[in-house]
């Protein structure tokens, strides 16, 4: 039991610790749910600077796209 609960928490938005709805996968290969990554964007929108929230790579203006799982 303990390895499926691992298994499940890998998978988890590290914005809103839920399973991801409406996955994202953004360039670095971290993927989140679309509103987490949006919203932590909103913030950056003045600047035009996007990043990632675990690896703080990014570059200029960044979209996330949508995946099935964890690839796109």
């Amino acid at each position: 039991m303990s390895g499926k609960l691992w298994a499940e928490e890998q998978f988890n938005c590290p914005v809103c610790l839920d399973l991801p709805s409406e996955p994202a996968t953004i360039p670095c290969g971290h993927s989140y749910c679309m509103g987490c990554i949006k919203d932590y964007w909103s913030e950056a929108d003045a600047t035009g600077t996007y990043s990632c929230p675990q690896c703080r790579q990014g570059r200029g203006p960044l979209l996330p796209s949508r995946s099935c799982g964890l690839s796109t």
